[in-house]
């Protein structure tokens, strides 16, 4: 099976929002950046666009740029993992 991915959506931009696809919270990506011991690999800086009782208010997260913008099966059916939003 071929799926066509839509690369404006999963695209991470510096400054643009985020909704998740499992709990429909907003982020907002902070910064891209790398680890000193691994360069080769980019990492997405987002932060929380909500106040989360448990992990805190705007709570920041790093996630793989490659994981950040893959697909995922939800629900039997595959979407981005976080797609672009206006709000």
């Amino acid at each position: 099976m071929t799926y066509q991915l839509n690369i404006k959506y999963m695209k991470a931009e510096v400054g643009k929002n985020y909704i998740h696809y499992k709990n429909g919270n907003v982020y907002t990506v902070v910064a891209l950046g790398r680890l000193e011991d691994n360069p080769a690999e980019e990492y997405v800086v987002y932060s929380a666009g909500y106040d989360g009782t448990i992990k805190g208010s705007n709570a920041t997260w790093i996630r793989l740029r490659k994981i950040f913008e893959e697909e995922v099966m939800h629900n039997g059916v595959l979407t981005h993992r976080f797609t672009r939003t206006e709000i």
